[in-house]
């Protein structure tokens, strides 16, 4: 039986937030067996099964994939301690090495996530302009999934794909997608043919306005 003392030291070492207990990910009986791995780990550092353990967001990292992969769903609750170790991780201090915005991006994008889960967390202000990029991707790929055929939404996407953020970023994940998924129009198409950021984008363009999309 663990102490109080000891998880909160474990906890503390790795840079494991209240939320990662919360959400089930890890229990306090394992993040103490991690911290006496990632000891291990740093006391033998030529030890290359032991690398991937010298670096406390390896094992946090580790256990965010873990627990994913083990679900199909994921309850209201639990998602929102999952949004709350994000969100602490995009905040966390300086010394404590951080997986950032990694665990909300793989959140917008994971199939065990529900659809009102997801928009939830998009509409949150999160001050990370990743996060808000995904969401933006991932709303505008829903609502042309929906209706593709709906020529607002392609004009959307294709704004978004030449411009994401504002400042004039080219999206290639959304070009890619775009060429390759949808029944875009043959004008969208003659413009990814051309302006595609790459070669495979034109190409694939060029493949599709040939065969007639």
């Amino acid at each position: 039986m663990v102490t109080s003392a000891e998880i909160g030291l474990a906890m503390r070492r790795l840079g494991y937030s209240e939320p990662w207990l919360r959400a089930g990910v890890v229990s306090a009986e394992e993040v103490v067996a991690q911290a006496e791995l990632y000891d291990r780990a740093c006391a033998n550092p030529d030890d290359e099964e032991l690398g991937y353990y010298q670096s406390p967001e390896h094992h946090r990292w580790s256990a965010f994939m873990r627990f994913i992969e083990s679900r199909k769903t994921v309850s209201d609750a639990v998602f929102d301690a999952l949004v709350d170790a994000g969100i602490a991780e995009v905040h966390a201090p300086p010394d404590m090495p951080s997986i950032g915005a990694s665990l909300l991006l793989n959140l917008i994008d994971c199939p065990i996530v529900t659809a009102s889960q997801r928009a939830r967390l998009i509409s949150l202000e999160i001050d990370d302009s990743y996060i808000r990029v995904a969401g933006r991707r991932r709303t505008l790929k829903e609502a042309l999934s929906y209706n593709p055929h709906e020529p607002s939404h392609q004009d959307a996407a294709l704004r978004f794909a030449w411009d994401k953020d504002g400042q004039g970023n080219r999206d290639s994940v959304m070009e890619r997608w775009l060429v390759n998924h949808l029944p875009v129009t043959a004008l969208a198409l003659a413009r990814l043919a051309v302006e595609g950021r790459a070669k495979a984008i034109r190409n694939t363009a060029k493949q599709r306005l040939k065969r007639g999309r």
